[in-house]
């Protein structure tokens, strides 16, 4: 029982981290930023039960954010690449090609006024 209760808080304890970065979007994330998903991720990865359930779970916005956590992991964390790989064929499963579509396409909305103030004045 005591196995069943804490397994339960890992999985609440990855949605909450999710929403936490939710405001954030793909080019503002960084390693540090995302760290508490990335812990969860990784204290899941190897319990592909656990992993099916908890994506099961997650609404398609809380699967975007989570594509993201999963490529800023992959691309800075390689020890821990297996774990990444692991939860991004889960989440591809899960949302197909959308999420990554949305995860590379995401741009910092100030970003992209500075672009074109930079345009309009070249």
């Amino acid at each position: 029982l005591y196995c069943v209760r804490q397994l339960e808080n890992k999985i609440m304890a990855l949605a909450s981290a999710v929403d936490k970065v939710a405001h954030l979007h793909f080019p503002q994330m960084t390693p540090s930023l995302v760290r508490d998903v990335s812990k969860e991720l990784l204290a899941l990865a190897n319990n592909e039960t656990v992993v099916e359930k908890e994506l099961s779970l997650m609404n398609s916005d809380q699967l975007d954010i989570l594509m993201k956590v999963i490529y800023i992991g992959l691309a800075g964390d390689f020890k821990n690449s297996a774990s990444y790989l692991k939860w991004h064929a889960a989440a591809y499963e899960k949302t197909g090609p959308g999420a990554i579509v949305r995860t590379l396409s995401d741009k910092d909305p100030s970003s992209s006024l500075l672009d074109k103030d930079e345009t309009a004045t070249a």
